[in-house]
């Protein structure tokens, strides 16, 4: 994995890392939501949770309807799968190659016939 990637994956986990946002994120998980339920799912105030669509929005990982005077805000999942993609392989890597595994380092070096360390 490449510098740039890690500095990609940090960001992500930043945008993501607020304790708001990630809220909001979870409440749009379940149901659409306007910014009145979203009020009183989380009791947060509304220029806070405007803001915070808002961010949201821009990184085109919510969706806005507007039915009469209320807009309604839904997660996109397509975006916020391939948002959350790199942090998720990172997370979760699959099976460990044998290098990484526990003890390891001291096997390798046993392996060797460098007995510093081997019992």
């Amino acid at each position: 994995m490449a510098d740039g990637d890690i500095e990609q994956i940090v960001a992500t986990m930043k945008f993501i890392g607020d304790r708001n946002r990630l809220r909001i994120v979870r409440e749009l998980m379940r149901a659409e939501r306007c910014v009145a339920e979203l009020i009183a799912e989380l009791g947060i105030p509304q220029p806070l949770i405007s803001y915070h669509l808002g961010k949201l929005r821009e990184m085109g990982l919510v969706r806005a309807r507007r039915e009469a005077q209320w807009v309604f805000y839904s997660l996109d999942p397509e975006a916020w799968s391939a948002y959350v993609a790199p942090v998720l392989d990172l997370l979760q890597p699959g099976p460990l190659p044998p290098q990484a595994a526990y003890g390891a380092n001291r096997r390798l070096r046993c392996g060797r016939g460098d007995s510093k360390g081997c019992r």
